[in-house]
């Protein structure tokens, strides 16, 4: 459902009537751009993540793996939390 509501990037007039052609062009950019910036995140993650896991001795890694996703699944939270509220505020200001 996320991947899907992140990649409906074709349908921009839900929630834009009364906009210009040129705004709406600019929240079209700001949701592609978005969602190549998850993907390559998420690619540079898993293969950070892949690279561990393979290459490096068993007693070294003793829950880096596990605890690096539960500090990365917490500071996305926070990035969320924080963005969300950064872009509400400024379109609230617009």
């Amino acid at each position: 459902m996320l991947i899907y509501a992140f990649c409906n990037v074709d349908n921009v007039s839900w929630g834009t009537k009364g906009n210009n052609g040129k705004r709406i062009q600019g929240y079209l950019i700001e949701k592609v751009s978005f969602i190549a910036d998850w993907l390559l995140y998420n690619a540079v993650l898993a293969f950070i993540f892949l690279y561990v896991d393979f290459f490096m001795p068993r007693e070294t890694k003793k829950g880096i793996v596990l605890l690096s996703i539960g500090v990365y699944a917490a500071s996305i939270m926070l990035i969320k939390v924080c963005l969300a509220t950064f872009h509400h505020l400024k379109w609230m200001i617009l």
